[in-house]
């Protein structure tokens, strides 16, 4: 029996000092305020990053030549933009036609059929169907014209896109009146017929 509480006595004292051990190594609680973590740069929130504004899509310019097609003379027109065009947005006589003025002075399409219209990187070009009248044309595009970054086109200039809504952009104007004219008058000088005045 005295061997059986001397065994206790001892595994006892072994456990209470292993007990006082462990204590010693635990930092107190007052301690343990003062002890700083480090922050692993995972949980430092991010620097915000400015992002580059796009520049607005818009018609650099329009250009408009007469040439001979099909046995008549036609109007062909390049309008060249400052970025890549979205093909797949280009619907033509809907988004971009050809227009000119009629007797009552309205705009109407130049030609409804047999345009024939080619998308490349940045510009458009147009030949009309129909042969060239002597009328006022226009080139029209709408809003819903996009670039390739996905802007829709800025049609007034006003550095945002017009999307589906107005106003839309409208060229300068192509007078085939006058050059017809101008044309008339050239022959009568050559006959030596020029106008009296």
């Amino acid at each position: 029996m005295r061997y059986l509480i001397g065994l206790i006595a001892i595994v006892c004292f072994v456990a209470g000092t292993q007990s006082y051990g462990f204590a010693e190594a635990q930092p107190s609680r007052a301690n343990s305020r003062a002890l700083t973590i480090p922050q692993s740069p995972a949980t430092a929130k991010p620097a915000k990053v400015k992002q580059p504004t796009l520049q607005p899509f818009q018609v650099q310019s329009v250009q408009f030549q007469e040439i001979q097609h099909a046995g008549t003379t036609r109007l062909a027109v390049a309008v060249i933009f400052n970025k890549e065009i979205d093909p797949s947005s280009v619907q033509q006589n809907v988004n971009i036609r050809l227009l000119r003025k009629n007797e009552q002075h309205f705009w109407v399409d130049a030609s409804t059929q047999g345009n024939i219209v080619n998308v490349r990187p940045n510009h458009i070009t147009w030949l009309s169907g129909a042969p060239l009248e002597s009328a006022v044309y226009i080139m029209h595009l709408r809003g819903t014209l996009k670039s390739k970054d996905g802007l829709y086109l800025d049609c007034n200039k006003d550095g945002k896109g017009e999307g589906g809504s107005l106003p839309a952009y409208e060229s300068q104007m192509y007078d085939a009146v006058d050059r017809l004219l101008q044309e008339i008058e050239d022959v009568r000088d050559a006959m030596g017929q020029g106008s009296q005045n």
